[in-house]
């Protein structure tokens, strides 16, 4: 199975506008997983040019806060979100 992009490409092509639609069904979705759990992954990191702190000091700026709050959200579709500023 592969997965295509909203103008229909495949998900691999530099365009990422993902079709989420697609893949709403629950059978659908563990199909397209499926290959995904039986490909070996290798993780490639560099060792952090400012130590392990500095790693910390810039996942911590964006794990612990919400980008954008429930009661500011006014709208999210496929076109796009609208929010209260």
């Amino acid at each position: 199975m592969e997965a295509c992009l909203g103008n229909g490409s495949p998900a691999h092509s530099h365009d990422h506008r993902f079709d989420h639609a697609a893949l709403a069904g629950r059978a659908i979705f563990a199909a397209f997983l499926a290959p995904l759990r039986k490909v070996e992954w290798v993780v490639y990191a560099k060792k952090p040019f400012g130590g392990p702190q500095a790693v910390l000091a810039y996942l911590s700026r964006y794990t612990h806060r919400v980008a954008i709050s429930n009661r500011r959200l006014i709208s999210a579709d496929e076109t796009g979100v609208t929010f209260r500023w």
